[in-house]
């Protein structure tokens, strides 16, 4: 076994992709941190398209925090969550296992629209304020919409780029893509999913769910003392409801039964604790009477809960078919020479531009620009510029040096 957090080459991500390409499922891999997170989603993204592997990210605020989960996580989660049907890996972290997550149905698509479709302007736009959208006068960010005369511009989670939507009467005359920035168009689409706009749903029944299961909770609190309970009671935002997530929900849900139909696997991981640090976040935060804190066991899974299901999960064994082997970039040529009758695949990679312009000057050997996945290349030596990530020497096929 292979300790992917020590090893010295990328031998676990190889492996990981042949098994994702020999096997029908979806794989869902659970790391102990960040960082091993984005190593291997660089090593995957090698033979991988961009559409296949992910990373699911932590939501990037402390236990009982007084800020919200950036909208720019949230849209990486909404969009992974919105592709479960469609064979990819994702990569997780063990702290998003202690995460009580809305159901999925919060965060796949509403409904849908297309060109031709019969829509009164009028009538979208109550959908749009419905799922939590804020007005703007231009729409920079998601969850936001902006309205003038017949044009809609919406920036839903699950999409990369805003939607810019014309109609004509109560017709649907165009859908495109637009840049945020420039507000120039993209690319027309025919067709185009309409999703929640937030992580917390702001419409009437969900509000009306959030204040009885608020007022059940804290029973012998006043709610008048609470701040976010009268901003969400009027309508208003309120940064950091997360703190409250459980109550605008009938049901809450783990990340193993969101991804259930995934085959999950873990590198080699120390038992966690991160209950402990939730109990002393609660314990420091638990002071303002204007911000009751829900019971860390309310809003999140226990140690043994998550350490259970972790110890549920295969550890994913990899054949003995790597190896040690000596690149010399300081005697590049013969480097190439030798390395071109012991494998089949030569890759050089570098994240730095002016190190991938360098080899290729000092190659006497034709370089060929890798395009696309090791898979799909033909045998020969090849350079590109991409992430940092650990080298591999498998069999006689393939060499990767960074």
């Amino acid at each position: 076994m292979i300790n992917f957090n020590k090893a010295k080459d990328h031998s676990f991500a190889h492996a990981l992709c042949k098994k994702y390409q020999q096997d029908h499922k979806s794989l869902c891999v659970v790391v102990d941190d960040v960082k091993t997170s984005k190593t291997l989603f660089n090593e995957l993204r090698l033979y991988l398209k961009p559409n296949e592997v992910f990373i699911f990210p932590e939501s990037e605020v402390l236990p009982y925090d007084h800020f919200s989960t950036p909208q720019n996580i949230v849209k990486d989660r909404f969009t992974i969550l919105n592709r479960l049907k469609e064979k990819s890996i994702v990569i997780t972290t063990t702290k998003n296992l202690y995460e009580k997550l809305p159901p999925i149905s919060h965060f796949q698509s509403l409904s849908t629209f297309s060109v031709n479709d019969q829509v009164n302007i009028n009538d979208f736009l109550k959908i749009l304020d419905s799922n939590n959208f804020k007005r703007k006068d231009k729409v920079e960010y998601t969850n936001e919409y902006a309205h003038r005369g017949g044009i809609v511009d919406i920036y839903t989670p699950i999409y990369k780029s805003p939607i810019r939507i014309e109609f004509f009467d109560t017709t649907i005359e165009s859908i495109r893509f637009f840049d945020e920035k420039t507000q120039s168009s993209l690319s027309s689409i025919k067709t185009f999913n309409l999703s929640n706009g937030s992580l917390i749903p702001r419409n009437k029944p969900s509000v009306e769910l959030f204040k009885a299961r608020w007022r059940k909770y804290f029973d012998k609190k006043d709610e008048r003392d609470c701040t976010i309970f009268n901003k969400v009671s009027e309508g208003k935002e309120a940064e950091g409801l997360e703190i409250y997530l459980p109550f605008f929900f009938e049901n809450t849900h783990a990340f193993k039964d969101i991804f259930s139909e995934y085959e999950f696997l873990k590198v080699d991981l120390p038992e966690s604790s991160y209950f402990n640090y939730i109990n002393q976040r609660f314990n420091d935060e638990n002071i303002d009477i204007s911000r009751p804190l829900i019971n860390p066991k309310d809003l999140f899974f226990s140690d043994s809960e998550v350490n259970n299901f972790l110890e549920y999960i295969p550890k994913f064994e990899i054949e003995n078919n790597y190896s040690e082997y000596y690149f010399d970039l300081s005697n590049l040529n013969a480097s190439l020479l030798k390395s071109q009758t012991d494998f089949n695949k030569v890759i050089l990679l570098s994240n730095i531009a002016s190190n991938v312009n360098k080899l290729q000057e000092d190659s006497s050997i034709p370089l060929k620009e890798l395009n696309g996945q090791l898979n799909d290349i033909s045998n020969g030596i090849y350079f590109a510029k991409h992430p940092r990530i650990r080298p591999l020497a498998f069999r006689n096929e393939i060499l990767v040096v960074h």
